[in-house]
């Protein structure tokens, strides 16, 4: 048994290795899931068992999270020069993450907004979080 230190909860130590097989991509994943379990002795069921546990999906979570926290703000400008070349997907993307929905009662249908008030509301937010732009 192990402690982890994301969570400081004891786990077995084919957990832990569950937990890091599941944080990577499937494309980049170095066995299958079935061939995983028999390398680590034991059933494909037990696996599948275990990547339900409550405990196992957050620390996956939470290792996928800290994997990436550092590509959040190149990912945050490409998106918004996507918004900015009018892509609207892409602007309702940027807007929800910098809005985080707080100015918003979720209960209240949204407004639509036309795409020069979009580009605004882009520009004014650019400046707010990237200064040197």
């Amino acid at each position: 048994m192990k402690i982890t230190p994301i969570t400081n909860l004891l786990m077995d130590a084919n957990k832990l290795r569950l937990v890091e097989y599941l944080s990577l991509p499937k494309s980049c994943r170095p066995m299958s899931l079935k061939a995983f379990a028999k390398q680590l002795g034991i059933s494909e069921p037990t696996i599948h068992a275990w990547k339900k546990e409550p405990d196992i999906v957050a620390l996956v979570k939470k290792t996928i999270e800290n994997k990436f926290i550092d590509d959040v703000p190149d990912v945050l400008l490409a998106l918004r020069d996507s918004a900015i070349a009018g892509n609207p997907k892409a602007a309702k993307l940027f807007l929800d993450y910098v809005d985080n929905g707080s100015s918003r009662d979720i209960n209240q249908p949204k407004e639509q907004k036309s795409k020069e008030e979009v580009e605004k509301e882009i520009e004014k937010l650019t400046k707010k979080f990237y200064p040197n732009s």
